[in-house]
C-alpha cells in the first residue's frame, strides 16, 4: 500500500515526495528566521542614531538569495511574526515594527523578495547579478527604515540619511558581498 501511495499520484494527492519537500522548506524557513534572530542580537548601538549595527541584513539576502522569492520572505515574515507575538527576537531595546527601526525590519521581508526575484534561475550564478541584486534590497531597507524613522526623529532628509543610512554603508556593502559570494557559491554547487 505504501508504495502504491507513492506511484499513483492523482491530482492534488498527497505524495512522500510532496511531504518530504514541504517540510524541508518548513524546516528552511524556520531556520532563516532564526538566523535573522541572532543576526539581531550581534548588535552595535551608534551614539548618535536609534539604528543598531546588527546582521539581520545579512541573513535576510541570503535568505532570498538561498530560499528564493517565496520561503525567504516566509522565513523573514515569520521573524516579523515572532517579534511582533512579544518572542524577544529583536535588537534589544526595540519596539518591533512600531518603534523607529520598524521601517528596517520589514525592509528584511521586502530585501528578501526582491534578491528573490532578481536572483532566479541562471541568473543567480552571477556574481555581479547577485550583488547588485542584494544592493537594491539593502536599498528597499535603507528606504523603509528612513520613511519609519523619520515619524520618530523629526529632521530633514540629509539628516535622517546622516543617522538611518551611511553609517551602515560600508558594514551593508560588506554583508551584501559575503552574502552574494555564498549564495553564488552554493548555486553553483547544486547546479553541479
Amino acid at each position: 500500500m505504501r508504495n502504491r501511495m507513492a506511484t499513483i499520484n492523482p491530482a492534488g494527492a498527497v505524495s512522500a515526495t510532496n511531504v518530504n519537500g514541504w517540510l524541508i522548506s518548513a524546516a528552511l524557513i524556520v531556520a532563516f528566521a532564526f538566523l535573522t534572530a541572532i543576526g539581531s542580537l550581534i548588535r552595535v548601538p551608534l551614539p548618535f542614531t536609534p539604528v543598531p549595527f546588527t546582521l539581520q541584513t545579512f541573513f535576510a539576502l541570503l535568505a532570498g538569495g538561498l530560499l528564493g522569492t517565496q520561503r525567504g520572505v516566509a522565513s523573514q515574515v515569520l521573524y516579523l511574526g515572532l517579534g511582533t507575538a512579544g518572542i524577544p527576537v529583536f535588537a534589544a531595546g526595540s519596539l518591533g515594527l512600531l518603534g523607529p527601526t520598524g521601517g528596517y525590519l520589514l525592509g528584511l521581508a521586502i530585501a528578501a523578495l526582491i534578491v528573490g526575484r532578481l536572483t532566479s534561475g541562471s541568473r543567480g550564478l552571477s556574481f555581479v547579478w547577485t550583488s547588485g541584486a542584494m544592493a537594491v534590497g539593502v536599498v528597499a531597507i535603507y528606504l523603509l527604515g528612513i520613511m519609519r524613522l523619520s515619524v520618530f526623529v523629526p529632521a530633514s532628509t540629509h539628516e535622517l540619511v546622516s543617522m538611518g543610512v551611511l553609517p551602515f554603508v560600508v558594514g551593508d556593502v560588506a554583508k551584501l558581498a559575503a552574502a552574494a559570494g555564498i549564495v553564488v557559491a552554493v548555486r553553483r554547487k547544486i547546479r553541479g
